[in-house]
């Protein structure tokens, strides 16, 4: 695993850090209407997402099958077992 420098903490008093990501505005509002509909701010969806995300005993998801490639300019993850740029089990998973 690669050595990761430990960020300040995001919230005085906890152990939370701030991650940070840039996504499309249409990846943006998906996100938010999603936290939204489950009651959750982002930042738990996130975490709840995380905490649900299946891993093989070397901590790699179980869905990352594929190979980093690129298209339209950016890095997706495209797997194998697919032609869509969604990890398997999620296609059509818009709310």
């Amino acid at each position: 695993m690669t050595e990761r420098r430990l960020p300040k903490p995001g919230t005085v008093g906890t152990d939370l850090r701030a991650l940070r990501t840039y996504v499309s505005i249409d990846e943006w509002y998906d996100a938010m209407d999603r936290a939204e509909k489950a009651g959750l701010s982002l930042s738990r969806y996130l975490r709840m997402l995380l905490a649900r995300d299946q891993v093989d005993a070397d901590g790699r998801p179980v869905w990352a099958d594929g190979r980093p490639v690129w298209a339209d300019g950016r890095p997706v993850w495209v797997p194998h077992t697919t032609s869509s740029d969604e990890p398997p089990g999620m296609e059509g998973s818009a709310a």
